[in-house]
This record gives structure tokens, C-alpha cells and sequence, in this order.
């Protein structure tokens, strides 16, 4: 049960407490930025908190509906069903923490997306009807990159935090 129930949760934040170090808390927007999270806090072996902000819940539900409650639920679900296969905790969380890292990782998927796009112009645009190279604008090659940039982001987080080796997945709960 890699989404921490209360009780976890409760141990968690002891656990953080007692060995002095903080768990980073991650928004995501997407199913991608939380794929990239948990991928982060996986190789890291930490435990972490995921956040969707209101914002972040309304595009998550798609630009026509902009429906806070659903992009919210639609994240939490896939994180139900996605944490189970990670040697993790997370905790769901709305909104932001004291600590904001936000911005660095939100960056890290975006200029990854970014530097594709420059470093692939012509296999990307479709130039005087020619159509491009699909290996390059095929949206997730680049969101491939993206999601490996948002989760070396997530892993340098943790370092910082000292939260690396930190998990109490398998030990406790």
C-alpha cells in the first residue's frame, strides 16, 4: 500500500523527525509529472509527498473542462494505482508546503521539452508540406526526456533534503 494511510503517514513524519531530514513535496500537473515523481523518489529510495494544486487539478482534467475536482481525482486514482508497484511511500497532498521546489522541478520537465524541440527543429515542424521525422515529434519522445529530466530533478531533491535510503517501505506499516 504504497499511498500511505494515516497511520504510515503518522510514522513517516516521526521517522523524518528522528533522523533529521524533510521529505520533499512535489506538485505534479499531470499523469506524466506524477509518473516522474514517484520514478525520482523510487531511485532515490525516499519516501516523498505528491501535491496537486488547484491549478495544477484544473489541467489535469483538460483545458475544455478545467475541472478542479475531477483533475484532482483523476491524479489521486492513477497514484493509487501506479505507487502500488513502487518500493515507496507517498502521501497525496493539496497545495503548497513551507518548502516550494516546485518551480526547479516543474523547469526540469519543461526545458527537457524545450531543448528537444531546439536541438530537433526541422524533424519537429513541418516544413514547406514536408511532414518531419516522426521519431522527433511524436509528443512522447520528448515527454520521455521530460519525465527522466522531472525525476533526476525529484532524485536531486531528496539528496538535498537528505532524505536518500530514508524509505520505511518493507520496514514498517
Amino acid at each position: 500500500m504504497p499511498v500511505a494511510d494515516y497511520k504510515t503517514y503518522g510514522r513517516m513524519i516521526d521517522h523524518a523527525n528522528q533522523k533529521n531530514f524533510a521529505y520533499p513535496a512535489i506538485n505534479v500537473t499531470s499523469l506524466a509529472t506524477a509518473n516522474a515523481v514517484l520514478k525520482g523518489l523510487a531511485e532515490s529510495k525516499s519516501d516523498g509527498i505528491i501535491q496537486v494544486t488547484t491549478g495544477g487539478a484544473a489541467f489535469a482534467s483538460g483545458l475544455y473542462l478545467k475541472d478542479m475536482p475531477l483533475g484532482a481525482i483523476s491524479i489521486a486514482e492513477h497514484l493509487h494505482r501506479v505507487a502500488e508497484h513502487y518500493p515507496i511511500y507517498v502521501t497525496l497532498h493539496t497545495d503548497h508546503c513551507r518548502l516550494n521546489i516546485d518551480n526547479d522541478i516543474q523547469y526540469a520537465f519543461t526545458r527537457a521539452i524545450v531543448d528537444h524541440m531546439l536541438k530537433n527543429y526541422d524533424g519537429v515542424l513541418k516544413i514547406e508540406s514536408d511532414v518531419g521525422n516522426k521519431g522527433k515529434y511524436d509528443p512522447r519522445s520528448c515527454r520521455k526526456l521530460a519525465e527522466a529530466a522531472m525525476a533526476e530533478r525529484a532524485k536531486q531533491t531528496v539528496n538535498d533534503l537528505r532524505g536518500v535510503g530514508t524509505t520505511l517501505f518493507g520496514i514498517c506499516c
